[in-house]
């Protein structure tokens, strides 16, 4: 993987969802597998918000204490409902730091950015041992801040174009995207004829564009990089991406 972050040894890498609207059971058994478990010292959580944004938080154990390193990549505070669900299944004894910097200047790459962030936080954990540093908070601060040439836009839309090209080699994921069709078809047929009439590719430049239709292989990201931003945007764009995903995130 990518950004070598799964389950290996003492450490945990688990997706989740914090929402309003259910018990969000994922996330607290995932806490407390992590509680229970005394021999994994390290829990790297990759979380969206309501299905419309994704931050990342790692968990480290440190003396029978929790410590916990929070980064959103548009440099919010930690919301009060990551706080209550932490301390509820972990108890008290748990203190989250706010790492984040601004780093995010579009409205898209949001999942991007958590991923890229809970490599560097637990980089920084692993070059710099508990008790061996006074100062992690502000070298985390410092490296999650730094002046990275790479993360242009171009850097991730190679990253979805790739993530993209492993979903759609991969049958398993495609039998979950036809299953997912199938059972959303009401809601997502009428959305992808809006979705038509609001996104045609055009191509060149100046005067006289040329409309041509544009495919709609949703696994790949490549087909929807140069449609206007707008129609991407919309409502009706972004609740298609939403059902054929199952997951929001701006």
């Amino acid at each position: 993987m990518r950004y070598q972050l799964r389950t290996e040894g003492n450490h945990t890498f688990e997706v989740a969802n914090l929402a309003r609207n259910d018990g969000n059971e994922h996330i607290v058994r995932v806490l407390n597998q992590f509680r229970e478990n005394e021999e994994q010292q390290r829990l790297t959580l990759i979380i969206t918000l309501n299905n419309t944004h994704w931050v990342t938080l790692v968990i480290e154990r440190q003396n029978g204490n929790y410590v916990g390193y929070y980064a959103d990549s548009t440099a919010t505070a930690v919301p009060g409902g990551i706080t209550d669900i932490i301390q509820n299944n972990l108890g008290n004894n748990i203190r989250i730091n706010n790492v984040s910097v601004s780093q995010q200047t579009d409205g898209w790459n949001c999942g991007l950015w958590a991923l890229e962030n809970a490599s560097d936080i637990n980089r920084v954990l692993n070059e710099n041992p508990v008790g061996q540093v006074q100062n992690i908070i502000n070298i985390i601060r410092d490296f999650l801040g730094r002046g990275h040439p790479n993360r242009d836009r171009n850097y991730f839309q190679n990253i979805r174009v790739g993530i993209s090209q492993l979903f759609r080699n991969d049958a398993g994921f495609q039998d979950v995207q036809l299953q997912a069709y199938i059972q959303n078809r009401e809601q997502i047929d009428p959305l992808l004829r809006t979705y038509l009439e609001l996104g045609y590719h055009r191509v060149g430049g100046g005067y006289g564009l040329v409309e041509a239709p544009i495919s709609l292989g949703v696994s790949d990201s490549s087909n929807f990089g140069d449609l206007p931003q707008s129609s991407l945007e919309g409502p009706e764009a972004s609740r298609v991406s939403d059902l054929s995903k199952g997951k929001g995130g701006r």
